[in-house]
């Protein structure tokens, strides 16, 4: 794992499907360090299980850890199996990048907001070129390919409250 003194400055951009690393210098990354931005993560997308870190997450991810479930899920696509891709879906863990949630993902269980929303999107036709596009935005803290292999997930830092 890396330490969080070599993420100093930062921005991370994931491609799933190969595990590329692209690192964009001086962004938003010195926020996530310094406030060590956590999620509730799920096992069974109702209740909170514990809580990971943004960087966490991240490494998991680029480390492999879903790997597999990945291949799986993107050869059920591809042989037409929908039904089975969403079920190993299902499997993977969830987070609620909003923050920390006590008993349930509902707005009154929130404990901790993270300022953090995800972009979800998919079908994208020439990934490269939006990988490019979406990992340039000035707020962008992290973007990944979405399991499936068709879509991306980007996190963006706000200023909401």
């Amino acid at each position: 794992m890396q330490t969080l003194q070599s993420l100093q400055g930062a921005i991370l951009c994931l491609d799933y499907k190969t595990n590329l690393l692209t690192i964009n210098c001086n962004r938003l990354i010195a926020t996530i360090i310094s406030t060590m931005i956590h999620f509730s993560l799920f096992k069974d997308l109702v209740k909170p299980e514990g809580e990971i870190t943004l960087v966490d997450f991240y490494n998991e991810i680029k480390f492999g850890i879903y790997h597999e479930q990945a291949k799986r899920i993107r050869a059920s696509i591809l042989e037409g199996n929908k039904a089975e891709a969403t079920e190993v879906k299902k499997k993977l863990p969830g987070i609620t990048p909003a923050g920390i949630f006590k008993d349930r993902r509902n707005s009154e269980s929130i404990a901790e907001y993270s300022q953090i929303i995800v972009l979800d999107f998919d079908n994208i036709g020439d990934y490269d070129k939006a990988f490019n596009d979406l990992k340039n935005i000035p707020h962008t803290l992290c973007a990944f390919r979405s399991p499936s292999g068709y879509g991306k997930k980007v996190f963006i830092k706000t200023k909401g409250t």
